[in-house]
């Protein structure tokens, strides 16, 4: 599942993806709107998400609150993230950030890391 509020990067990333091999069961502009049609995507094996996402600013308990409903990976893309988030995002064994621009194998990379952690 994707959460991009723009969907040129929600596109490229998609894309990135299935040129991977990969599917993606959703794609969705805000956590709100997330919580609203979390149903209709079944099984979510793993979140990338916008750290610029208009409802994310709240100092990551949106981020900490979709991560525990779901109970799914995570990973943040973030071009500006303060230290203290994450700190917050460490404490977590499947949450994970990544910097933006990012290239397709450091995406890879994290995601595997977050696997090989969790087995």
């Amino acid at each position: 599942m994707i959460i991009e509020q723009e969907a040129i990067i929600a596109l490229d990333i998609k894309k990135r993806f299935q040129n991977q091999g990969h599917s993606i069961v959703g794609v969705t502009t805000s956590i709100n709107e997330t919580f609203q049609r979390r149903k209709d995507f079944g099984n979510v094996d793993l979140i990338l998400m916008d750290a610029e996402l208009e409802d994310f600013s709240n100092h990551f308990s949106f981020a900490e609150r979709i991560y525990r409903l779901i109970q799914t990976p995570l990973v943040i893309l973030a071009s500006h993230i303060d230290e203290t988030v994450r700190k917050k995002c460490r404490k977590y064994q499947s949450v994970r950030v990544i910097d933006k621009p990012f290239r397709n194998d450091e995406l890879l990379d994290v995601i595997g890391n977050i696997y090989s952690k969790s087995e």
